[in-house]
């Protein structure tokens, strides 16, 4: 659970980051990447030449969320339609076994040795 998933420095901090924010309880409809965008635009994180902007953090922010899923770490309640709209918000938070991996995970990170200053 060292990893989760993370594949470079950025994935690595947007699982931080999920790890943080869910630790903290459920998130609703878009608030995880809503609370996540913020603390990304402020590290002044680049994609190519551009500066990542909240489109770019709500995009990038569904591959590590994909590994969280495949792992089993997430819990998602995706209410039914009811005459074309939802019936209540999407529900985002962890599981048990997912509480112990972020938790790991956040450890893991903190005490790893550091290759520079950026990660």
């Amino acid at each position: 659970m060292t990893t989760i998933g993370a594949s470079d420095d950025y994935a690595a901090m947007l699982s931080e980051l999920i790890a943080h924010r869910l630790l903290d309880g459920p998130a609703l409809d878009d608030e995880l990447e809503a609370s996540i965008a913020p603390v990304i635009l402020a590290q002044g994180w680049r994609s190519g030449s551009d500066p990542v902007d909240e489109r770019h953090v709500g995009l990038s922010i569904h591959r590590p969320l994909y590994f969280w899923r495949l792992f089993g770490l997430l819990d998602e309640v995706r209410p039914p339609w009811i005459d074309g709209h939802p019936s209540g918000p999407n529900v985002t938070s962890l599981t048990a076994v997912g509480r112990g991996a972020a938790l790991e995970y956040l450890r893991a990170r903190s005490t790893a040795p550091r290759t520079s200053l950026h990660t």
